[in-house]
C-alpha cells in the first residue's frame, strides 16, 4: 500500500500531464547557474516544504479541496517566477545579490503552498475512506516521498543538461537563460488563460 502511494506521489510529477509544475521546476532551475547547485536544492526545498505543508492542511481538512483558483494560480505563479527571475538576472548576472535570493526563497515557499493544494486534490481523494492517524500519515508520508524523489530526479536532470550547454558549451548561458525565461512565462501565460477559460 505504501509503495502504491509513493508511485502515485512521482508519477504525479513526473507524468506528461504535469508540466505545469515540471515547468515550475525549471524556472527554479534557471534561476542560477548550476554551479550554484547549493541554491536550487534550497529553493526546491523551500517549494517542498511549502506544497507538503499544503497537502497536510488539505488532509487534516484545514483547507477546501477544488477550489477554482487554484489552477490558474498554478499557471500564473509560473509567470511571476520566470519574470521575477528575469528582473534579478538582467539586474545581477552573477546572482551574488543575497537579498534576491531571500526574496525569491519566500516567494517560492508561498508558491509551493499553492502547487501542494494541487497535489492535494490528488491525494486526499485515495485516503478519505481510510481510518487510524498512523495509517493516513504513513499514505501521506509516502506520497510526499514520491513526490520529493521526482522533484530531485527532475532537477538532477535539468543540472546535467544546464551543464553541459551553460558550462561545458558555453552557448550564450546568460542570453540563453534569459529567452528560456521569457518563453516559460509565455507557456505559462498560455496556461493561465487555458485554465481560466476552461
Amino acid at each position: 500500500m505504501l509503495e502504491t502511494f509513493f508511485k502515485i506521489g512521482f508519477h504525479h510529477l513526473t507524468e506528461s500531464g504535469a508540466w505545469d509544475h515540471q515547468l515550475f521546476l525549471a524556472t527554479i532551475a534557471l534561476a542560477y547557474a548550476p554551479v550554484q547547485w547549493r541554491k536550487w536544492i534550497a529553493l526546491a526545498t523551500a517549494f517542498a516544504i511549502g506544497h507538503t505543508a499544503a497537502i497536510a492542511s488539505a488532509t487534516l481538512g484545514w483547507v477546501p479541496l477544488g477550489l477554482s483558483w487554484v489552477e490558474p494560480a498554478i499557471a500564473a505563479s509560473i509567470v511571476v517566477l520566470a519574470m521575477v527571475d528575469l528582473v534579478l538576472l538582467m539586474r545581477d548576472p552573477l546572482r551574488q545579490d543575497r537579498g534576491g535570493y531571500w526574496f525569491l526563497l519566500v516567494l517560492i515557499l508561498a508558491f509551493g503552498f499553492v502547487h501542494g493544494l494541487g497535489f492535494g486534490s490528488a491525494f486526499v481523494p485515495l485516503v478519505a475512506m481510510e481510518e487510524g492517524t498512523g495509517r493516513i500519515l504513513s499514505m501521506f508520508a509516502s506520497f510526499t516521498l514520491g513526490v520529493e524523489v521526482a522533484q530531485l530526479l527532475i532537477l538532477g536532470v535539468f543540472w546535467v543538461v544546464a551543464l553541459i550547454v551553460f558550462d561545458l558549451l558555453q552557448w550564450h548561458p546568460l542570453l540563453l537563460r534569459k529567452a528560456l525565461l521569457v518563453l516559460i512565462a509565455l507557456k505559462g501565460t498560455l496556461i493561465f488563460w487555458g485554465s481560466v477559460g476552461g
